[in-house]
C-alpha cells in the first residue's frame, strides 16, 4: 500500500484561541511543506491558512474570531 498516497487523503482542521500559537503551528507545517494559502485574515476568522505537510497531510488551520 502507498503510504503517502493515504496521506493525501487526510484533512485536519485546528481552531486556535492564541495567535502566537496558530504562527508557531503554522511555520512548523510549512517547513519543509508546501503553503496552499498562506496564514491571513479572512471573512471568517482573524488568521487562517492551509498548508500540506512534508507527509502529505493537509491542515487548516484558524485563528476564532475575538468575541
Amino acid at each position: 500500500m502507498d503510504h503517502h498516497g493515504v496521506a493525501n487523503q487526510l484533512a485536519i482542521a485546528v481552531l486556535f484561541e492564541d495567535e502566537q500559537r496558530i504562527k508557531a503551528v503554522y511555520d512548523g507545517l510549512s517547513a519543509g511543506g508546501n503553503v496552499l494559502m498562506p496564514l491571513q485574515p479572512t471573512f471568517g476568522s482573524p488568521a487562517y491558512a492551509m498548508v500540506r505537510d512534508r507527509f502529505g497531510v493537509t491542515w487548516y488551520l484558524s485563528l476564532e474570531a475575538s468575541r
